[in-house]
């Protein structure tokens, strides 16, 4: 059973969650959320294509989908920013000393949403897309 469309509503709601996240001065939180919403978009596009696929790295996941489509070049680089806010923001030994609160900001936050979109989008329009031409 196909369950992209559970995939992407996910995949929004943690968007949103980034979004209030930032609003709420937990940036390392939007980070964190924003990783999470790209992961989910591009776990949908495999689900919607019944591609079985596990991990957590954007840039794995992007790597194996070039296998199926052409990711702009662009996009490939602003995924792999955003592994770097899978653990980091986290865990207090992803840093020397202090905790992951300390170290992110509130432009940081911005930056790693706004990159979320941009990947999210594009994911989004593939299946749409896709689901029309079929």
């Amino acid at each position: 059973m196909k369950r992209f469309e559970d995939w992407m509503k996910q995949a929004e709601a943690d968007l949103e969650a980034a979004k209030d996240s930032l609003k709420t001065g937990h940036y390392e939180w939007a980070c964190f959320q924003s990783q999470q919403a790209v992961e989910k978009m591009i776990k949908a596009f495999f689900d919607y294509n019944n591609i079985s696929i596990r991990g957590h790295s954007i840039r794995s996941l992007m790597k194996e989908c070039e296998n199926y489509l052409s990711i702009p070049s662009h996009l490939v680089k602003l995924g792999i920013e955003l592994d770097f806010h899978y653990l980091q923001p986290r865990y207090p030994n992803g840093f020397i000393t202090g905790y992951p609160a300390q170290y992110y900001t509130e432009q940081k936050a911005e930056e790693i949403i706004n990159i979320a979109e941009q990947i999210i989008e594009y994911f989004k329009t593939q299946i749409i897309e896709t689901s029309r031409n079929e």
